[in-house]
């Protein structure tokens, strides 16, 4: 973390105050409202107002501490697009592989599958990928190629640690931690904080994170 006590306080804060919100909304408030209604609207305007927003004014008002400025976090670079397009198609191999081990389809869609969905991930992608990696990374990261791993991996636990409301709420924690299935989670963070330090681009970890939810909907 940068020698700035300003912004360790605001990334500190910024952390507690995210999972105190987004726990009580897994645990209490979902459980007691549910519906699809709500899911619509906490996985769009949720993830752009409470995750997405406040992480791109926090990357504003530290623009020249965090890895990538504002003005270039979205910029389309050349450089990119062999991450983008690689990473991508790995990301399908794996998906597959999976599918075809647990018994799936390669090409079948979920039937709980809706257009809004399609929405949904990127709203998904945008929003926890503005947090994760473009503030909490952005803003730790210090350009010590040396100690790269270790904010990935903080970043990665963090990353972890935001799915356990939800996965308290649906019955699946224990099973998750049982059989190592929460390691998926930790392979995608590793893939996205990788691909923004290596890119410099935020659209790139938008874009895989979209893309391996979207495939989440094959089975």
């Amino acid at each position: 973390m940068k020698e700035n006590k300003t912004l360790k306080i605001v990334w500190i804060a910024s952390i507690v105050i995210l999972y105190l919100f987004w726990g009580i909304t897994e645990l209490v408030i979902t459980p007691a409202v549910g519906g699809e209604a709500l899911e619509i609207i906490k996985e769009t305007a949720g993830k752009l107002l409470v995750w997405a927003l406040p992480a791109w004014l926090l990357m504003r008002r530290f623009d020249g501490e965090v890895h990538v400025p504002c003005r270039e976090a979205f910029r389309p670079k050349r450089e990119w697009l062999a991450w983008l397009c690689g990473a991508a198609l790995v990301m399908l191999v794996v998906h597959i592989g999976i599918r075809l081990r647990s018994g799936g389809t390669l090409l079948a869609v979920n039937p709980e599958f809706r257009l809004y969905q399609i929405i949904s991930v990127l709203c998904i992608g945008l929003g926890e990928e503005l947090f994760f990696r473009g503030w909490l990374l952005g803003a730790a990261f210090e350009g010590n190629t040396k100690r790269e791993w270790l904010y990935v991996a903080v970043n990665a636990l963090l990353f972890l640690c935001i799915h356990f409301p939800i996965w308290i709420r649906s019955g699946v924690f224990i099973s998750y931690i049982t059989s190592f299935a929460f390691l998926q989670i930790i392979a995608l963070s590793f893939v996205f904080s990788y691909s923004y330090l290596r890119t410099r681009s935020l659209a790139v970890p938008v874009l895989l994170h979209a893309w391996w939810d979207l495939l989440c909907f094959l089975q």
